[in-house]
């Protein structure tokens, strides 16, 4: 029993003396991930945005110059779609970033230290649960989207007699 409560006493001991835990500093590191992630988001999804509303365009130019080409082989629009993928990657990674300051600032916002924005920090802390489900169905929408370029080639390549409705 005393050999229990000798070991139990220097476990809390040596908890005791490790790093004290700031929170500020944990705030701050944290808050600072998620401006820098929100920035990479934000330049991702304008690139992707870019990359698919030039698609219309540089479709018909490229249909007008040979109807029956290979359009999933051709340049500037394989350009437009690996554009499109890397941005994708590009906004995946900083969400995936932002992950890690999330559950952290959940925690923090937890707490309710008198010496933290409590009311700042739980609204912050909401907002990144709706960023996720945000993240989830951007996702979704541009895995779709991609699915239908990808469809769009097909539906081409299959019958390029067909001609497909021109833009204004």
């Amino acid at each position: 029993m005393k050999k229990l409560l000798l070991a139990i006493s220097t476990v809390f001991l040596l908890a005791g003396c490790g790093p004290v835990f700031n929170q500020k500093q944990t705030l701050t590191t944290h808050t600072t991930a998620v401006r820098t992630a929100v920035t990479k988001e934000k330049k991702a999804l304008s690139a992707i945005d870019a990359a698919f509303n030039a698609f219309p365009s540089t479709f018909q130019t490229a249909y007008q110059d040979d109807p029956k080409a290979d359009f999933a082989q051709d340049q500037a629009l394989t350009q437009l779609t690996e554009d499109a993928k890397t941005a994708f990657a590009k906004f995946e990674a900083a969400h995936d970033a932002l992950d890690s300051s999330q559950t952290a600032l959940n925690k923090l916002a937890n707490q309710h230290a008198s010496n933290l924005p409590t009311t700042s920090l739980q609204s912050l802390a909401t907002s990144l649960r709706l960023t996720k489900l945000d993240n989830r169905t951007y996702a979704t929408y541009y895995k779709e989207l991609s699915e239908a370029v990808n469809q769009f080639y097909r539906d081409v390549a299959t019958d390029p007699s067909a001609k497909p409705r021109m833009l204004p």
